[in-house]
């Protein structure tokens, strides 16, 4: 446990500024998610669940290619196949968590889906942060 802290400082205050590559990697692939649920929902009139499916699947895609070569600067590609692994099982999951915030929000609280969509990436911005780190892209994985 006291490695792990004293990672999680060194990823803080050193490391090519990890944090702040985090955010715009997490930022831009954001930016693909709500650009593409507007887009779909606005002039396809697809329903806001499938477009907010298709950008999610989109937006990893984009996340998983930033975080691992810039962010976590991660370059090797001999463990490629098992982090992809493990990022689409977080991607799943973070999915379907996805899914319940908007349905949530936009059904239940009556939020706009956008803004609906904005509060479910940040509720899960922390927590992927600590995985991709610790799990997925860590030195030797």
């Amino acid at each position: 446990m006291r490695e792990r802290v004293e990672e999680f400082i060194t990823l803080v205050y050193g490391r090519r500024y990890t944090i702040a590559k985090f955010v715009i990697s997490g930022s831009t692939a954001g930016f693909v998610e709500l650009g593409l649920l507007y887009v779909l929902t606005r002039y396809l009139g697809l329903y806001y669940l499938v477009s907010s499916t298709v950008g999610f699947v989109f937006a990893v895609a984009v996340s998983f290619t930033l975080q691992k070569f810039w962010t976590f600067e991660n370059t090797s590609i001999t463990y490629i196949h098992k982090q992809a692994a493990m990022y689409l099982g977080l991607g799943v999951t973070n999915l379907g968590i996805n899914a319940a915030i908007m349905l949530l929000l936009v059904e239940v609280f009556h939020l706009w889906y956008l803004l609906s969509q904005l509060l479910a990436c940040a509720t899960m911005a922390g927590s992927n942060f600590l995985i991709y780190n610790c799990f997925i892209f860590k030195a030797d994985t």
